[in-house]
């Protein structure tokens, strides 16, 4: 799929050019590491966007816990800087992470997709070449 296995250098259409080992290695680990069958890219952002979700919510509470539970006004504000800042920095970082995990599972339905039109275009056509034959 990708043409750094190939010897053949992106957009110079030159065979002749040689590829440096260390991008031969790189194309090659690139290649091992996407086709990897246990590999879901969507659930691991998917439990890290939830993940970042959860604590940017105990942040927020723990920083509303403690601005609530002290007598004065400037004992409040580091609770409220930390933990509201901080949750609420979670929580975007969270939703994005899910919104991504979104993302990846809704491409690969996609590519799924087409994958299989481009399986029952082909068939299509060779059933339309044998039924075809020759004409008189």
């Amino acid at each position: 799929m990708t043409a750094v296995g190939t010897g053949v250098r992106a957009g110079t259409g030159d065979a002749g050019a040689a590829t440096p080992p260390s991008v031969e290695r790189l194309g090659e680990a690139i290649d091992r590491s996407s086709g990897r069958p246990g590999a879901k890219p969507g659930a691991a952002i998917l439990f890290l966007g939830t993940l970042a979700l959860v604590f940017g919510f105990a942040a927020i509470g723990l920083g509303w816990y403690g601005a609530a539970h002290s007598p004065f006004l400037f004992q409040e504000i580091p609770y409220v800087i930390s933990g509201g800042l901080l949750g609420v920095g979670l929580i975007v970082a969270g939703g994005c992470m899910v919104l991504g995990s979104w993302v990846v599972r809704m491409l690969e339905e996609v590519q799924r997709a087409g994958s299989r039109l481009e399986a029952i275009v082909g068939e299509l056509a060779r059933h339309a070449d044998r039924d075809s034959g020759p004409q008189l």
